[in-house]
């Protein structure tokens, strides 16, 4: 029976190879500094590959096939080497290690065979040939079983849920990623059931299944987490880095990217440094443009030494938000697509050619989806469905433009971006908007803000600055940073560069009721003698302006002294003074 985790002995009676199937690689090497015996030599080889220490652990591999080992520890070594060169992006030696087992994949059953399936699954997963990662990743499922070997129901279940994801079978992978951690958990494995939980979430937050925010914090916990692996704890930054980016969090994925570095960057861990370097050209790309990004690509593809699993994700960041489509590029790219069988390889490819051959609504990546939801449709409708969707940060995609320093201005919806920095928030009310419209065409002095947008003809200080002052503090409120709007001399400006696009239904009108036409004061005041008495909805009608200009006219000429103003609500009436 096996011993749950609440009566489980202290790490420091537990064997050798439990702490290796745990993920406790440190222990194991902290209680063999001084030396181990043969048959402990397979968790020392796993916890040295699985640490990243690969050279260390490809020579306790050869000492050990040098003493003629029992045949079964022989091949769990091998699997653990293969498994260490595999997350530091040796494929090429993991290869060569992997084929000494085929013999045992035709020739045995059990453990064994357990062992050398899971490492060619594992190495053709990383290679990114995932038809082929899936057969013998159910192979090993089956050989796993047949030994009631549920530590090696773990790692297959584990293999085959990354393999379902990758494929576009995203929830069947959460699925299998989920057993795998109930079976992690329930043999007392605490660091590989934290790192099963963090890939699930992890997948969770690329994909966009679930609350982002709430994805996001969990994420974040278990990279503070001792219970989290070197490789783990690396990847679920680079994850975040991208979430922040493409939520339009600038300055949280720099952040994150460079809590990558510091943990994840060693001399042999190129698999760390493509991935890397990939993250960073798409928050390059969202916040710079794409020149920035295009440096980092090149320098991953350098890198990336034919494994496709990294040149799908390359391809990615390169056709969609780089924006390169030579023809080669693309001709590559279909070819990734048939060979891996990665669905973003096929998105990409679709979204750089302008037309989707994949279903859309049976899509279940949900910024997969998005991407291809705006093929061929009209940047505002575009921009529109990346803020519904909350993928902020893919606003310049969206129009179709650099990044810059934009204000757009919709019907209900303030949108400001600032170097991959995007907040949205509500419109605010007519006058905000008017001021924000009149500081677009430059420096402005309070006296003529408030002429242009009030109306307010004679300027007092004392009566009209806090009328303005408010106006001032609800824009700056509005585009969420204070700096958006400059306080010079006597006036206010927007800073240098903002391109200011509006998609309010009544820009023009804005634009032109900002200040009343020039004859509208002299037409007012003789219509109003005409009368005698009047009210502004006749004024507005006789004189055809709008019901908003005419008011401010009227509060303009009466605090003049132009007119007197008697009554009140619907009853005010509006008269000459006498002469």
């Amino acid at each position: 029976m096996t011993q749950s985790p609440a009566e489980s002995p202290p790490i420091g009676e537990k064997s050798l190879e439990f702490l290796v199937f745990a993920g406790a690689y440190g222990s194991v090497l902290e209680r063999t500094a001084s030396g181990y015996a043969d048959a402990d030599a397979p968790s020392v080889i796993g916890a040295l590959a699985l640490s990243g220490r690969l050279e260390e652990a490809e020579s306790a591999f050869a000492a050990y096939c040098a003493r003629a080992p029992a045949e079964e520890g022989l091949a769990r070594a091998r699997f653990f080497l293969i498994a260490g060169q595999c997350h530091a992006g040796a494929t090429a030696r993991a290869w060569r290690h992997a084929l000494g087992a085929v013999p045992e994949v035709l020739g045995t059953r059990g453990a064994r065979c357990f062992w050398a399936c899971q490492g060619l699954a594992l190495v053709r997963y990383f290679e990114g040939r995932f038809r082929r990662a899936r057969r013998f990743a159910r192979r090993a499922l089956a050989a796993a079983l047949g030994a009631s070997f549920p530590y090696a129901r773990c790692l297959a279940l584990d293999l085959l849920a990354h393999v379902s994801v990758h494929a576009g079978d995203i929830y069947a992978g959460l699925r299998l990623l989920s057993q795998a951690e109930e079976l992690a958990a329930a043999l007392g494995y605490t660091q590989n059931a934290a790192t099963l939980r963090t890939a699930g979430l992890i997948f969770q937050l690329r994909f966009t299944l679930g609350e982002p925010a709430a994805v996001i914090e969990q994420v974040e916990a278990l990279t503070r987490s001792a219970e989290v692996s070197y490789f783990t704890r690396r990847n679920a930054w680079i994850e975040l880095a991208c979430s922040f980016a493409l939520r339009g969090e600038g300055e949280r994925a720099a952040a994150a990217l460079e809590a990558a570095r510091s943990i994840a960057l060693t001399g042999t861990d190129s698999r760390a440094k493509v991935r890397w370097l990939v993250a960073h050209a798409l928050c390059s790309a969202l916040a710079r443009g794409p020149g920035p990004a295009r440096e980092s690509l090149s320098e991953a593809r350098a890198l990336a030494a034919q494994q496709l699993t990294l040149e799908t994700e390359i391809g990615f960041v390169q056709l969609v938000f780089a924006e390169e489509r030579a023809a080669e590029l693309l001709e590559r790219q279909s070819w990734l697509a048939r060979q891996t069988g990665a669905q973003r390889a096929r998105i990409a490819l679709d979204v750089a050619l302008g037309h989707s051959e994949l279903y859309v609504p049976r899509v279940e990546d949900a910024m997969g989806r998005l991407l291809l939801e705006c093929i061929g449709r009209p940047p505002r409708e575009r921009v529109q469905r990346v803020v519904e969707a909350g993928f902020l940060g893919l606003l310049p995609w969206a129009l179709e433009r650099a990044p810059g320093r934009r204000v757009i201005v919709t019907d209900s919806q303030l949108i400001s971006e600032l170097a991959g920095r995007v907040r949205v928030q509500p419109a605010p009310h007519r006058p905000v908007l008017k001021l924000l419209f009149a500081l677009r065409l430059g420096y402005r002095s309070r006296e003529e803000l408030l002429r242009e947008v009030w109306g307010i003809q004679r300027f007092l200080p004392g009566r009209h600055l806090p009328t303005l002052h408010t106006a001032v503090s609800r824009l700056r409120l509005a585009l969420g940073d204070p700096d958006w709007v400059i306080t010079r001399d006597e006036g206010y400006a927007l800073p240098e560069g903002v391109e200011l696009i509006s998609w309010e239904q009544s820009e023009q009108t804005l634009s032109a009721s900002a200040a009343p036409p020039p004859d509208a004061r002299a037409r007012l005041l003789e219509f109003v003698r005409g009368e005698g008495e009047t009210g502004s909805r006749e004024i507005a009608e006789a004189l055809a302006l709008s019901p908003s200009t005419t008011l401010r006219l009227l509060r303009s000429l009466t605090a003049e002294g132009a007119l007197l103003r008697e009554g009140s609500g619907r009853l005010t009436r509006y008269r000459c003074p006498p002469e």
